[in-house]
């Protein structure tokens, strides 16, 4: 017997640009979270040389993720979803998820860890202008790679 997929347009599923605004708001949190720890650690290392220059740009930084926040909390509101809470997922690669009402239907969203890392990782990229395709250690790591392929 085949399984019956539901009608994408069901008044029942998400719309994917509330599923994105969800996403976004738990990509905010990771980043968040992971600024927070990266300043403390910082902070602590005694053996880092102008820390205190280091600690200010990633503070620059957490003030755009809180702007961006804003923003996305806003237009959440403005979208009438309501994020119940956002928790820990420690089993299963770990990773974050929420539940949220939308139209008086509980949904919930969930990222894993490896993918809420690499969304992290894209995030950041954008926030300080790295293009992630043109990284030319990358780009050595494989080549040196290739090299030792071929001598075995």
């Amino acid at each position: 017997m085949e399984r019956k997929l539901p009608d994408p347009k069901s008044p029942f599923l998400p719309a994917e640009h509330e599923v994105e605004l969800v996403k976004e708001q738990l990509v905010l949190r990771a980043m968040q979270d992971l600024l927070n720890h990266e300043i403390k650690h910082l902070q602590a290392a005694p053996k880092i040389r102008m820390t205190n220059l280091y600690v200010r740009q990633l503070d620059t930084f957490m003030d755009r993720i809180i702007k961006a926040q804003y923003i996305n909390r806003r237009t959440i509101k403005e979208a009438g979803i309501k994020v119940l809470d956002i928790e820990r997922v420690k089993s299963g690669g770990g990773g974050l998820k929420t539940c949220y009402l939308k139209r008086g239907y509980e949904y919930e969203f969930r990222m894993l860890g490896d993918y809420l890392r690499a969304e992290c990782e894209v995030y950041l990229s954008t926030m300080l202008r790295i293009d992630l395709n043109d990284d030319r250690r990358l780009k050595e790591e494989i080549e040196r790679m290739e090299e030792r392929e071929e001598s075995l």
